[in-house]
């Protein structure tokens, strides 16, 4: 226990607590003892040899941020594992002490603290027998020293100014990449050499004498300049900042390459020259004042539209010499010399009757004052305004839509006409790219570009996309014209096609009509004719005793010729001028009241259901046999398009000055190509159709100048018949 009580105090002493002698220490161990621990600066920890903790100090509970009384029982590679384990294991093997410096650390619970940097002592206690009693494991904590010395020396190594270490004879000790960067020498080729070998001859002397010089007094050498040569064999000038230290015998230096500023002060000092030549070469005006307003200097021009000479000029007072210069140049001038801020400005110059363009520039000795004459660009602006504001206008009132756009296709301005067309706002258009506002899968656009880039213009049709997806046929005219900066901009104006299109497909549709109308009209009667004596000696023969095995041919045959004069009639009622088309005033809700019962009818059969909305509507003239006909048509198709359980909606209505009559289902609604052909004479989707039930409310449509709509959907679809007013009674 002895030797335990001796090690124990071996470690307290380096924790900075010393003891005046050994006797003392034993004669008050556990009371000396305990405070000393406790009291130690440094992190102590007694283990076991398991490595299980017996004791630990304050300091070294607070070194985790833990209280003293967690530690006892627990095992130190619990709270902090690590490969150090191996060299604890090697301190109770050897019996012998083990140290540690700079030992990086991670806490895997807190690990916000980042490395933590350690130097630790693990000493082993042996007991009487020479073996290992417990371990004393003392540690302190160097994580603000190394982050220091890797602080210095990350900038020792990022510093983009050379940082050179040489002793007191020139010869290298360390220099940072730097030296690379800007000189060309690597680290190898420099140390150990003398830095004067490196000084241009005619900068040698002066070198040596500033270096010589400062070493005495260890006197700081400032913004030094010399030449250096390079590893090409070129010369760069140096600037160099010094610090000679005399109890390390060593010079430290900061040296920034400042050739291009010595280029440049050159240069300045060539410009400054070439300044005063070029100022009385220039067209612009140009003078300049000094604090009291007295002209110290005025070119030619400037003396010419001042209507003076440059010896006149010279050495006036400016606003004695113009008493009636504009106040608001007065004022700007003021505000120049006051603030010491330049300005630029337009004036009209009523002295001299011209708008000039004016730049003040503030001085140390007073102000410097550019001027031009901008008449004939002021009077240009005037009419380009004029004409902007001409072009503003059609652009904003224009009921086709306009676009300004550039080469990338994304918007520079848009105006209402195209914002209505598309759905959205000129600032949501101008956010869009291109792809969002074309429909660019239309195969009409390749050729359209091409034509464009050869002739500059071009005129098509194409389809635009509006904010709902909604496809939308346009007609357009592209021209490109050149912009203010140079760049290629277009302009693109756009009308819908739409209302064009759809009267083109109903002029089609009526033509279509018209022609299976009076085709109808030329050959009903010579089909019908010897169809009708076809089917009298049929029913002749039917009642034949004879003919009797053959009664169900005949009725098959009747039949089919039933059904052909159906399809007759179907291409009778396409002909335009009927016999028995005859109008009488009446109203369409009384007739969709005599007819319902049949309606209802089949849609029970359907297991469909009918509701009707009829509303107040005036009396029209009407042919009540067509319009059944019409109706009929549409309630059918409706049946024929819905799954038992659903219900057809029949309504009439007033909006505007139109009576409307609707059929709305509530079947899958119709694709685009349906909804293209249907009213086509024989285009149908039924597999016993003839496709002329739409042709023929179509037809009936039109001879009581109406006209039919779809709206559809996968909601259902609905027919709207408008009646004009021009047919009421």
């Amino acid at each position: 226990m002895e030797k335990t009580t001796e090690r124990l105090l071996e470690v307290l002493k380096k924790g900075r607590l010393y003891f005046y002698s050994m006797k003392e220490l034993l004669t008050n161990k556990p009371q000396i003892l305990e405070m000393a621990f406790n009291q130690s600066l440094s992190a102590i920890a007694i283990l076991d040899r398991e490595f299980n903790f017996i004791l630990v100090n304050e300091a070294y509970a607070r070194a985790d941020n833990r209280k003293v009384s967690e530690f006892p029982g627990r095992n130190h590679f619990d709270f902090y594992p690590s490969d150090a384990k191996a060299i604890f294991e090697q301190v109770v093997q050897t019996k012998e002490p083990y140290q540690v410096f700079a030992r990086p650390f991670v806490y895997e619970y807190n690990q916000k603290r980042g490395v933590t940097y350690w130097d630790w002592t693990l000493s082993p206690a042996l007991d009487n027998d020479g073996e290992v009693e417990f371990l004393i494991f003392s540690l302190s904590n160097v994580t603000d020293k190394i982050n220091n010395e890797l602080q210095l020396k990350r900038l020792f190594e990022i510093s983009h100014d050379i940082i050179c270490i040489s002793d007191f004879e020139g010869c290298v000790r360390s220099v940072n990449p730097a030296f690379r960067n800007i000189l060309g020498y690597e680290k190898k080729d420099v140390l150990g050499k003398n830095l004067f070998d490196f000084v241009h001859a005619e900068d040698l002397e002066p070198t040596k004498a500033t270096h010589v010089n400062a070493i005495p007094s260890a006197s700081p050498v400032k913004n030094f300049k010399n030449r250096y040569r390079c590893k090409d064999g070129s010369y760069k000038w140096l600037e160099w900042s010094s610090v000679p230290v005399s109890q390390e015998g060593l010079t430290y230096s900061v040296v920034r390459d400042v050739t291009e500023k010595i280029i440049a002060d050159e240069k300045l000092s060539n410009a400054r020259q070439q300044i005063a030549n070029i100022l009385e070469s220039i067209t612009d005006a140009f003078y300049a004042v000094d604090n009291d307003w007295n002209i110290t200097y005025v070119n030619e021009t400037s003396a010419e539209i001042m209507g003076k000479t440059q010896a006149e000029l010279i050495g006036e007072n400016l606003w004695d010499t113009f008493p009636n210069y504009n106040p608001f140049t007065y004022e700007k001038f003021h505000k120049v010399m006051k603030e010491r801020i330049p300005d630029h400005f337009e004036v009209f110059a009523s002295s001299v009757n011209l708008w000039t363009k004016v730049h003040a520039y503030p001085s140390k000795d007073g102000l410097a004052v550019f001027y031009r004459d901008i008449t004939t660009r002021k009077e240009n602006e005037k009419k380009l305004l004029e004409s902007e504001m001409r072009f503003r206008s059609l652009f904003e009132n224009s009921v086709d839509g306009i676009l300004l756009t550039k080469p990338d296709g994304s918007v520079l301005a848009a105006n209402s006409a195209i914002c209505n067309l598309l759905g959205r706002t000129e600032k949501e258009l101008c956010n869009l790219e291109s792809c969002s506002i074309v429909d660019l899968t239309d195969p009409r656009i390749p050729q359209a570009l091409k034509e464009r880039k050869i002739k500059g213009k071009v005129k098509s049709e194409l389809n635009v996309i509006h904010k709902d997806g909604t496809i939308i046929p346009v007609e357009f005219a592209s021209q490109l014209f050149p912009g203010a900066d140079g760049e290629t901009l277009t302009c693109v104006m756009v009308r819908d096609a739409r209302e064009r299109i759809k009267t083109q497909q109903e002029m089609n549709r009526l033509e279509r009509l018209n022609l299976v109308g009076q085709m109808a009209a030329g050959i009903s009667h010579e089909i019908r004719n010897p169809m009708t004596s076809v089917r009298g000696f049929l029913q002749i023969l039917r009642g034949k005793a004879e003919c009797q095995d053959y009664k169900d041919y005949f009725n098959l045959m009747i039949n089919e010729l039933d059904r052909a004069n159906s399809i007759i009639a179907g291409f009778l009622s396409l002909a335009k001028n009927k016999k028995n088309h005859t109008l009488e005033k009446q109203n369409l809700n009384t007739v969709l009241e005599k007819l319902l019962p049949l309606i209802t009818a089949d849609a029970m059969k359907l297991d469909i259901f009918v509701n009707t909305k009829f509303g107040n509507i005036p009396d029209m003239l009407l042919n009540e046999e067509e319009i059944r006909q019409l109706i009929l048509n549409l309630t059918r198709n409706g049946f024929e398009a819905m799954s038992p359980g659903q219900t057809l909606t029949i309504k009439t209505s007033m909006e505007r000055q139109d009576v409307i009559l609707s059929v709305q289902d509530q079947g899958v609604g119709m694709s685009s190509e349906v909804l293209e052909n249907i009213g086509t004479p024989f285009f149908t989707t039924k597999a016993d159709g003839t496709g002329l039930g739409m042709a023929v409310c179509h037809s009936i449509a039109e001879q009581h100048n109406a006209k039919i709509d779809i709206e559809t959907g996968s909601s259902g679809t609905t027919f709207f018949v408008w009646f004009k007013l021009g047919s009421v009674g």
